[in-house]
């Protein structure tokens, strides 16, 4: 069971230091950077190993079930995924669970988006890693703790399933988009802020084990951009329609790219299946832009503007 919220820790390097000391003392720990913070915050030790720490209750449960379901995953998929070699338990010091990985030598897709003539071989490979990703059997995914997203957070990525009330969130923003990012709209997106689009069919898919968060800074890339090394951040893992997957290569690459990756998946999709992906990744991405605009959310705006870019891109 997770220990309970204390927000009053404070988590900074010196805190870090003394807990690897303590629980890991095989590791010398000589430099740790701090990487960044979303649901939990992440360090780099020796420049080998990756460290999430985890910050309140969810978290942690999510780190635990990573723990519990990628030694059993990651033999069975062609890309790397991280390895959790260290399993911190929660202590005075720390009430919560961290664990760190060996790092997968690369670099972030989202920084190093490969060119269009890698396509190919990177679709040929996602592709492969999808179909068995998505073939893995949903009862031992169960079995780790792995959830099924709810209709109302659609794996804490969509606030909702329902197209007709996503595409009217995004007019909501309209007004909003228009003002602040001119420069990002276009004919097509235009469309969409709106309203002016087809909703797609509905999907009539089995649920799969999916990632939940495949986007660029999620895939890691070879230092030639011609190859993927590996995913990493499972943390948001879960049992869904496998359309989840393909919307986040879609603000990465955008549907052409989504088109190559298909002619490599093996599962069963509809022939509407495109058309789901294309209207949910773009909604996502106008969503997104509008709740930047109209709240505190503080996720970079300039990676928005390209997410929505990529997502239109024809």
């Amino acid at each position: 069971m997770a220990p309970p919220s204390h927000p009053d820790v404070t988590l900074n390097e010196a805190l870090v230091r003394e807990l690897l000391a303590e629980q890991f003392p095989q590791l010398s720990a000589e430099r740790i950077d701090f990487l960044g913070e979303e649901e939990r915050r992440t360090y780099e030790v020796d420049g080998r190993f990756v460290f999430r720490f985890a910050l309140d209750d969810a978290d942690c449960a999510k780190l635990e079930r990573e723990v519990a379901l990628l030694p059993e995953l990651g033999p069975k998929l062609p890309l790397a995924i991280p390895a959790p070699e260290f399993v911190g338990k929660a202590s005075d010091a720390y009430p919560f669970t961290f664990v760190g990985y060996r790092t997968i030598d690369g670099l972030s897709g989202e920084v190093h988006r490969p060119t269009r003539g890698r396509w190919p071989a990177i679709a040929a490979q996602i592709g492969e890693f999808l179909s068995a990703l998505h073939a893995f059997p949903l009862e031992r995914a169960r079995r780790y703790g792995v959830p099924a997203a709810s209709s109302k957070d659609f794996g804490a990525t969509y606030r909702t399933t329902n197209p007709l009330e996503l595409l009217s969130r995004v007019q909501g923003f309209a007004d909003v988009i228009q003002r602040e990012v001119p420069d990002l709209i276009d004919g097509e997106i235009e469309r969409y802020l709106s309203g002016r689009v087809a909703l797609p069919q509905a999907s009539q898919l089995a649920p799969v084990l999916c990632h939940a968060d495949l986007k660029g800074e999620h895939i890691i890339v070879s230092k030639q951009a011609d190859a993927v090394a590996g995913i990493i951040d499972w943390a948001d893992c879960c049992v869904t329609d496998p359309l989840l997957d393909f919307t986040g290569l879609m603000i990465w690459l955008g549907e052409g790219f989504v088109r190559q990756v298909l002619d490599h998946y093996t599962c069963a999709v509809d022939e509407h299946f495109t058309e789901r992906v294309c209207f949910y990744a773009r909604c996502f991405t106008l969503d997104n832009l509008g709740a930047w605009l109209t709240t505190s959310w503080s996720a970079p705006i300039e990676l928005l503007k390209t997410q929505a870019r990529w997502a239109f891109a024809e």
